[in-house]
């Protein structure tokens, strides 16, 4: 039994000397994952200026102008649409114009989004001419509300 006991204490203090033992160690190690993000559109506008426009009945009155001012945390070009609705029966929304070439074309403004301008980068902007034809307008105000939209350049509305 001494023997026994004598040899399990052995086998017991090998073991303890080998675990104190330092292990040899690698002096590092690398390791690796993929990685990958994905970045979504972002649109972000401002508006100044306004439409108050005043005269007299008959006459196509303007321009008072809008500025459609694209952001700078806007991370795409972007093409500005613009519409509008009024629930005047004597100034219906097409007799509200938009223009951006100094008047020269003035377009009636529908009820759907249309372009007016295109590829405007980051930190640009469009400025928008705004007229109203008051013929067969009686004196008074008529109001109107109008939309402007920015979107991704070339996607369309």
């Amino acid at each position: 039994m001494k023997k026994k006991l004598f040899i399990s204490m052995g086998v017991a203090a090998a073991l303890v000397a080998t675990m104190a033992l330092p292990a040899m160690a690698a002096e590092y190690e690398e390791t690796s994952t993929p990685a990958s993000v994905s970045v979504s559109s972002f649109v972000s506008i401002s508006l100044t200026g306004d439409i108050s426009l005043s005269g007299d009945p008959g006459e196509v009155l303007g321009p008072d102008t809008i500025t459609v001012n694209v952001l700078p945390e806007t991370n795409v070009t972007v093409d500005v649409g613009i519409k509008g609705e009024t629930l005047d029966t004597q100034i219906v929304i097409s007799d509200w114009k938009w223009s951006v070439d100094s008047g020269t074309t003035k377009t009636g403004i529908t009820g759907t989004y249309v372009e007016v301008a295109g590829d405007i980068a980051s930190g640009g902007n469009c400025v928008i001419e705004h007229y109203v034809d008051t013929t067969g307008a009686s004196p008074g105000t008529h109001n109107a509300t109008i939309y402007y939209k920015a979107v991704v350049a070339n996607v369309g509305f």
